[in-house]
């Protein structure tokens, strides 16, 4: 199985605008709505995980600057 390659936040967040201007602009069914949720779904769980490493980043630097 080939690696999933990791999205920038930037363009998950790109992703899910499209995917909620799907919804909110377009007639769509029930089975490519259900698609849908789970893309986002996933995209909305990636950008947490960035979201939560780069909080730990920027943090350790906080604290490493305080310790000079």
């Amino acid at each position: 199985m080939a690696k999933k390659e990791k999205k920038s936040y930037e363009t998950s967040m790109a992703e899910l605008e499209n995917l909620l201007n799907k919804v909110e602009n377009e007639a769509i069914g029930i089975d490519e709505l259900t698609e849908v949720v789970k893309s986002s779904v996933i995209l909305i769980k990636d950008c947490k995980l960035q979201l939560q490493g780069i909080e730990k980043e920027v943090d350790k630097s906080l604290n490493d600057l305080t310790k000079e």
